[in-house]
C-alpha cells in the first residue's frame, strides 16, 4: 500500500506514537471448511484479543462468502470513514491515528459507496485524505505550542504530497472536495507562521489550484500580524485584475471564514474604503454569498464604527438597512422632520430604529453649544405632543451617558424655565419604548456621574416616591443602582442604608430567581457594588442586611405570604435611616477625609455643592409640576 502519513508526534493529548500492527488482526469471515484450515487457527485465538480499533475495522468487513486469501482483505471504506469521522469529533487523536495506522500497513482492498472496488491495492482511497486533513484542521484549532503547529504544518506537506500523487493517477477527483482539501492543509501550515513552510505547501498544488496562493499569502499576512503587508498585498493583487485570473468561486467560498476575519480586521483599524472594494470584488467577480451569522457580525461591527459607506455595500437589495443607513445620516432637523411628516405617534408606536443617539452624539461638549444646537433645531410647527416629548427625552437620555448632575440642570433649566418643556418631561415614561429610560430615569444616571450629588439624589427620589402615582413613574433595578452608586463614593451609613432600605422595599419581591427551587439574591452588580465601599465595618453590616433579606424573602416564599415594610425596616435594626439630612451628611467619616484626598489630587465630595444642586432640582421639579398641563396623543 502506498505510504500514509500517520505518524504524528504532537505534544499535550496530540501524541500518536503508533507501532507496526500485525497483518493478520485483519481477518474476514470465513467458511467453515476455512475455520478447518490448521494453517488459521492461531488467528482464531487472537480474535479474544482484539483491540476496540480491530472491532471498527471488523465492522467494515465484506461478509461475502469466497476463498479465502491470507494476504488480502476486503473492506468497506464508507464505514471505517464514519468510524473516522465519530473520532475526529470527539477529539479522540490517538484512536483516531491508530486505526489509520492499521489502514496503512494492511493489504486492503477497498470497495466504495457504490460498489466500486479500487483495484491498485497500493492506493488508499482519496476520501481518506479528505477526512485527515479535516482532522488536522480540527488539530490546529486547540494548539497553542508553535512546536505543535510545526509538526502539524510538516504532516500536512506529507499530505498534500501523497494527495498530489494520487489525484494525477485518479480521474474522478471532485474539484470542490479537492479544494476543500488544500484549504484545510494550508491554513494549518499558515498556524506555524513559517513562510518556507507555506512555500514548501505551493510546490506540492496543482496548476489548477493555483488561486489558492493568493488567498493563502493574504491569510498568512493576517495571520502574523503584518498588517500593513497585508493591506498592500490586498490592494496589488487580490483587487486587480490578476486576481481573476486565478482565483474561483469555489476558492473564494473555502476561504470565506479567514477572508472575514480579515474584513473585521481592516474594519477595527478603520480602513473604511478598501472593505467596500472588498466586498463589491467578492460580490461581482465571485458571486459570494454572506451567511447570515458573519452578516450580523459585519453589520454590528460597522454601526458600532460608525462606517455608512459599508453597511450600504452590505445592505445590497436590503432595503430596510438602506433605509436605516439614509436616516442615520439626516441631521437632527431632518430626522425630526421626517418623523413629524410621517404623522407617527409616539406614544402609540414604537419606532422600529432610534437614530437620535447616534446623530445627537455629534453636539459640542460645552452648555454654549447644546443651547446654540436646541435654538438652531426647533420642532417643526404643528408637531404633537409625543414628537415633542420624544424631542425632549432624547435630549436628556443622550446627556445622562456623558454628563454629570450639575450639567443636566443647566441644560434641564433651560428647557423647562426657557422652553416650557414642562409636561414633556413629567410624561417621557409614555414614550412606547422608552418605559426605563425615560426623562427622569435619566436624571438618577447623571446622578451617578457625580462625586457630590447624595442629598440631590434624596431630593429627586424623594419627589418620585410623592408624585409617582400622578406622573406614572417606576423605579426600576437600574434606578437603585445609580442612586447607590452616586453614594458609594466615600460611603456613610446613612445614605446607603436609605437607599438599600427603600430597594428591597420596592424591589425586593422581584428578585426571586429559579424556577424549580426557591431562590433570592441581589443583582449582580448591584451586590458587587456594595461589596467595593471601602468601608470595612459598612461592608460586614451590609453583608449581614443581605443574608438576612435572603432568608427572609426566601422563607416568605415558601410560606406563602407577603414580606412587609415592617419586616425590612428590621432588618436594618438601628442602622435604619427614614430620611437624609443635612446633619446626618456632616456627621459622616467623607467629610474629615477631604484635605487629604485633596492633598492626593483625588475627587471629594462637596456639601456645598450637593446641596447646590439639591435646591435647583428641587425648584426646577415643583416648576414643572406646577406648570405642566396634560399632554394628548
Amino acid at each position: 500500500m502506498r505510504p500514509f502519513p500517520v505518524n504524528v508526534v504532537v505534544k499535550r493529548g496530540f501524541s500518536m506514537d503508533v507501532g507496526k500492527i500485525a497483518r493478520d488482526i485483519l481477518i474476514a469471515d470465513r467458511s467453515t471448511s476455512e475455520r478447518n484450515n490448521p494453517r488459521l487457527n492461531h488467528l482464531h485465538r487472537n480474535n479474544a484479543r482484539d483491540s476496540i480499533t480491530d472491532k471498527w475495522l471488523k465492522k467494515a468487513l465484506t461478509r461475502k462468502q469466497h476463498a479465502y486469501m491470507q494476504n488480502e482483505v476486503t473492506i468497506y471504506s464508507p464505514v471505517v470513514l464514519k468510524t473516522l469521522q465519530k473520532l475526529r469529533s470527539t477529539d479522540n487523536t490517538s484512536a483516531y491515528f491508530t486505526l489509520l495506522n492499521k489502514i496503512r500497513v494492511s493489504d486492503i482492498t477497498w470497495i466504495s459507496q457504490n460498489g466500486s472496488h479500487i483495484r491498485n491495492r497500493e492506493e488508499v482511497p482519496i476520501e481518506f485524505y479528505h477526512e485527515v486533513s479535516n482532522m488536522i484542521y480540527r488539530m490546529s484549532l486547540n494548539c497553542s505550542d508553535f512546536k505543535d503547529f510545526r509538526a502539524l504544518a510538516n504532516f500536512s506537506i506529507t499530505l498534500m504530497s501523497g494527495y498530489n500523487q494520487l489525484i494525477r493517477s485518479s480521474s474522478n477527483s471532485q474539484i470542490s472536495h479537492e479544494t476543500k482539501f488544500y484549504k484545510n492543509c494550508l491554513l494549518v501550515v499558515i498556524k506555524s507562521e513559517s513562510i518556507a513552510a507555506l512555500l514548501d505547501a505551493f510546490k506540492e498544488m496543482p496548476p489548477r489550484q493555483n488561486g489558492l496562493k493568493p488567498l493563502a499569502e493574504l491569510v498568512f499576512y493576517h495571520q502574523t500580524g503584518q498588517f500593513i503587508k497585508l493591506l498592500e498585498f490586498l490592494e496589488e493583487f487580490i483587487l486587480t485584475s490578476l486576481a481573476e485570473k486565478s482565483i474561483t468561486g469555489q476558492q473564494i467560498k473555502a476561504f470565506s471564514t479567514p477572508l472575514l476575519n480579515i474584513l473585521q480586521s481592516c474594519l477595527l483599524n478603520g480602513e473604511e474604503q478598501i472593505c467596500c472594494t472588498f466586498l463589491k470584488k467578492l460580490k461581482r467577480k465571485w458571486n459570494f454569498k454572506m451567511d447570515e451569522h458573519s452578516y450580523v457580525v459585519l453589520k454590528e461591527l460597522c454601526e458600532r464604527m460608525g462606517m455608512d459607506q459599508v453597511l450600504l455595500t452590505l445592505a445590497g437589495n436590503k432595503q430596510d438597512l438602506r433605509t436605516k443607513i439614509a436616516r442615520k445620516n439626516m441631521s437632527w432637523s431632518e430626522y425630526i422632520n421626517f418623523l413629524h411628516q410621517s404623522q407617527i405617534d409616539l406614544f402609540e408606536e414604537e419606532l422600529p430604529f432610534d437614530y437620535s443617539q447616534s446623530i445627537l452624539s455629534s453636539v459640542g461638549p460645552t452648555i454654549q453649544d447644546w443651547k446654540a444646537f436646541i435654538d438652531s433645531n426647533p420642532l417643526p410647527e404643528g408637531a404633537n405632543d409625543s414628537l415633542r416629548t420624544f424631542y425632549f427625552n432624547s435630549i436628556l437620555v443622550d446627556l445622562a451617558t456623558r454628563k454629570n448632575i450639575g450639567f443636566m440642570l443647566s441644560m434641564l433649566e433651560f428647557l423647562v424655565y426657557k422652553r416650557e418643556f414642562c409636561q414633556y418631561l413629567i410624561y417621557s415614561h409614555k414614550l412606547i419604548g422608552s418605559t426605563k429610560s425615560s426623562g427622569f430615569h435619566a436624571l438618577v444616571k447623571s446622578i451617578s456621574n457625580s462625586n457630590s450629588s447624595k442629598i440631590t439624589a434624596y431630593t429627586l427620589h424623594d419627589f418620585l416616591q410623592k408624585h409617582y402615582p400622578d406622573i406614572g413613574f417606576q423605579f426600576n433595578d437600574n434606578d437603585y443602582y445609580h442612586l447607590m452608586k452616586a453614594c458609594a463614593y466615600k460611603a456613610d451609613r446613612h445614605t446607603i442604608y436609605y437607599f438599600l432600605y427603600h430597594y428591597l422595599k420596592n424591589q425586593g419581591h422581584t428578585l426571586y430567581t429559579g424556577a424549580e427551587s426557591v431562590d433570592w439574591r441581589l443583582p449582580h452588580r448591584i451586590s458587587l457594588l456594595l461589596n467595593q465601599i471601602n468601608n470595612p465595618k459598612l461592608n460586614k453590616r451590609i453583608n449581614e442586611i443581605e443574608k438576612n433579606a435572603k432568608d427572609l424573602f426566601t422563607e416568605r416564599r415558601l410560606n406563602g405570604s407577603q414580606v412587609k415594610d415592617d419586616d425590612i425596616r428590621r432588618l436594618f435594626g438601628e442602622n435604619y435611616s427614614p430620611r437624609i439630612t443635612t446633619k446626618t451628611l456632616l456627621s459622616m467619616d467623607a467629610v474629615g477625609d477631604q484635605l487629604e484626598d485633596l492633598i492626593r489630587n483625588q475627587s471629594v465630595y462637596s456639601l456645598s455643592i450637593d446641596l447646590e444642586y439639591s435646591e435647583r432640582l428641587s425648584n426646577c421639579l415643583s416648576y414643572t409640576i406646577t406648570h405642566s398641563s396634560p399632554v394628548t396623543s
